[in-house]
């Protein structure tokens, strides 16, 4: 009742990826990726965002939380998810990739930043994959990050999954890798690979996390072979991700 539609960015953001989270005071986070093209013709695409009440009203205002301003080639941050733990701080997970045009090659990796129940920066930007090979998609070995998911759970952490893929040179593999993080961005699990493409037609992507009680959480994903089916598995532990059962729906 008495609902009204508003608008959370300005006129002509060309904005993508938008995501949105509820704190525990019943405030939102919201988040999007905008894409622009510098002056120097390198189109770049940033994470901005805001905090609003539970009536629209703006807490703090449209931030950039990524500058690419700086950039010398394209760079995109995309696949943007969001999570709000129980002390208030938002997990933001987001991939990005840089292009260089003149040689056609590309650069992946994942990277996270915590805001403040405030909205303001806790943690800058970090690089979790910290990958620095370049190449084309169909390069032997070329690692490419997607599908970025997060979940807080009770006792503050943040857990992150997201697909890794590269070519063998005769099949794609694609897996899920996952860490856990404090929500002061310290690592309780180091990045892990949960799933095992046999390279076999049988990748794994699209995975999805839910909170659950317990401090636990839910870990969905689609798997190809071999009728491209819904697998989850729910944790033992949330600190090991332990598989009591990997069930298809």
């Amino acid at each position: 009742k008495g609902q009204v539609l508003r608008k959370a960015s300005a006129d002509e953001q060309w904005g993508y990826d938008v995501a949105v989270a509820e704190a525990p005071n019943g405030n939102f986070i919201y988040a999007w990726t905008r894409g622009w093209e510098l002056a120097s013709g390198v189109y770049v695409r940033e994470i901005e965002y805001t905090l609003l009440d539970c009536y629209g009203q703006t807490l703090h205002p449209i931030t950039k939380l990524t500058d690419h301003s700086d950039a010398t080639l394209e760079t995109a941050d995309y696949n943007l998810a969001l999570a709000v733990a129980p002390d208030g701080r938002i997990g933001v997970l987001w991939c990005q990739y840089v292009f260089d045009s003149d040689t056609s090659r590309f650069n992946y990796n994942v990277c996270f930043a915590v805001l403040d129940a405030s909205g303001n920066v806790w943690t800058a930007p970090r690089n979790l994959t910290n990958n620095t090979t370049w190449g084309a998609r169909s390069d032997i070995n070329m690692p490419g990050f997607y599908d970025s998911t997060i979940a807080a759970t009770g006792d503050n952490r943040f857990v992150l999954a997201w697909a890794r893929e590269h070519w063998t040179g005769s099949a794609w593999v694609t897996d899920i890798y996952y860490t856990i993080l404090n929500t002061d961005a310290t690592q309780v699990r180091s990045t892990t690979r949960f799933t095992s493409d046999l390279g076999q037609s049988d990748g794994h992507w699209d995975p999805n996390l839910a909170a659950l009680s317990g401090n636990r959480v839910l870990l969905s994903w689609t798997r190809a072979s071999p009728y491209s089916d819904i697998h989850y598995a729910v944790p033992v532990s949330y600190t090991h991700l332990t598989l009591p059962t990997n069930r298809e729906v």
